[in-house]
């Protein structure tokens, strides 16, 4: 889908929902900024690394476009996503973030405040922020300096994709490896729901890792994701 020719007509960005056209342009450039830090991290390959030798990047901020663009677009550059929700308490979000290791940490304004007051030590991490809303004008802001990648790295199902914490789990956070074949075109929400072009989705569960391959795949089906205003549900 996303390495599909660029279709016509003008991008429908309406603010209170995703459309598959809506967030190609940015997905596409996330993939190229993305890829842009993947030449430029010499030690994402450390042997001592604690999950796969892959280049790494966290997000902390809210749903919405940018959350979504940056599952998109490190599915597209091959990246490892580590999505850590901003309901995580500053102190769960700082230990998640020790054991990931990220390379690029993607964050917005507040939640990367709140967590240097937790652990002062991260602020020497690579870290872009954007506005604290997360929508299309964050993510244009962001991505200023990046074109929509021309060319994607071929897609392997069997490469990791998402990075799962367990939240129940004690001490050390333990993290869950997801592989990219969760977007296979052989299965998928689109698939079991029968989506097609002009549907709409409500999801309404969190957008973690999980959450997030749903709702690529809603986008790969053509349907569009409805943003509910916060505090209304």
């Amino acid at each position: 889908w996303l390495a599909a020719p660029e279709p016509s007509g003008k991008p429908d960005r309406t603010p209170d929902r995703i459309t598959p056209s809506g967030i190609r342009e940015p997905a596409l450039r996330m993939a190229s900024l993305l890829l842009h830090f993947q030449a430029n991290s010499p030690d994402h390959d450390r042997a001592d690394r604690r999950f796969l030798d892959q280049h790494r990047v966290a997000f902390m901020g809210p749903q919405g476009p940018a959350l979504l663009s940056a599952g998109l677009g490190a599915f597209a550059a091959g990246s490892l996503l580590c999505p850590i929700q901003s309901d995580v308490d500053p102190g769960t979000a700082a230990a998640r973030l020790r054991t990931f290791d990220p390379d690029l940490i993607l964050a917005s304004a507040s939640a990367w405040s709140e967590l240097l007051k937790e652990d002062p030590a991260l602020a020497g991490r690579a870290v872009l922020i954007f506005a604290d809303e997360g929508g299309y004008e964050a993510l244009d802001d962001l991505l200023l300096s990046f074109a929509p990648a021309p060319d994607l790295p071929g897609f392997d199902p069997a490469r990791p994709g998402f990075v799962v914490f367990t939240s129940g789990s004690d001490g050390l956070p333990k993290g869950v490896v997801v592989t990219a074949g969760v977007l296979s075109n052989a299965s998928g929400l689109d698939r079991c729901a029968g989506l097609r072009p002009g549907d709409r989705i409500c999801y309404l569960t969190r957008w973690d890792a999980v959450g997030l391959a749903d709702l690529m795949a809603c986008l790969r089906g053509g349907a569009e994701i409805l943003l509910p205003p916060p505090g209304t549900l």
